[in-house]
């Protein structure tokens, strides 16, 4: 490794150890290195704090459309999938979701800009169709790694709507979210029975 390639880094492995000024490489027979910051915060730990810093969407319905998503909100990237338990999924014409302590509803974590922000608060109707509120939510990294507890903005369908079926071309666009993220189905399908 450069060692440019490890400013404000310090290299832990095991056996040899080397000082460079501020930095310290260790040479290791199995090859295992992990990075640790000056400040003594691991990659994984710094990558963590980052997240902590960002502006977070859980997206249960038709915003678990990576196309559609990159047309409303061109600079959100899906970061994390979750579940927020003790919540249900159900129909009101779009998508909701309700506090019930024996459900769980699997949600694609997205990190978004301001812009996007205000854009899906166009999309969704707020604040009138729906209102936002700030959940915690554990998401497993969509890229692999440890699982990390986010504060998210969800948007939540205002208490003026009945249940009704959504339109089956909705419909679609959600169970082709949960295809593609591997959600479990039967969510899916007990929220469409649970809105008839």
């Amino acid at each position: 490794m450069i060692l440019s390639d490890c400013i404000m880094n310090i290299l832990i492995c095991r056996n040899r150890r080397t000082v460079f000024g501020s930095y310290l490489r260790v040479k290791s027979s199995d090859h295992h290195v992990q990075r640790i910051s000056a400040g003594g915060e691991t990659k994984g730990e710094r990558i963590i704090n980052k997240m902590r810093e960002k502006k977070y969407y859980i997206a249960y319905g038709s915003n678990l459309s990576v196309e559609q998503m990159a047309f409303r909100c061109p600079d959100a990237k899906a970061v994390g999938s979750g579940f927020l338990h003790g919540w249900r999924l159900l129909f009101k014409g779009c998508a909701t979701i309700e506090p019930d302590p024996e459900r769980d509803v699997p949600v694609l974590i997205w990190e978004i800009s301001e812009q996007d922000e205000e854009n899906l608060d166009w999309y969704e109707g707020f604040p009138d169709f729906y209102y936002k509120k700030n959940l915690e939510v554990e998401s497993f990294p969509l890229e692999g790694g440890e699982p990390v507890r986010l504060t998210a903005m969800v948007y939540i369908m205002t208490g003026k709507r009945s249940l009704c079926a959504p339109s089956t071309n909705y419909y679609q666009v959600i169970e082709d979210g949960y295809k593609a993220f591997h959600f479990p189905m039967q969510v899916l399908t007990q929220a469409l029975e649970d809105s008839f």
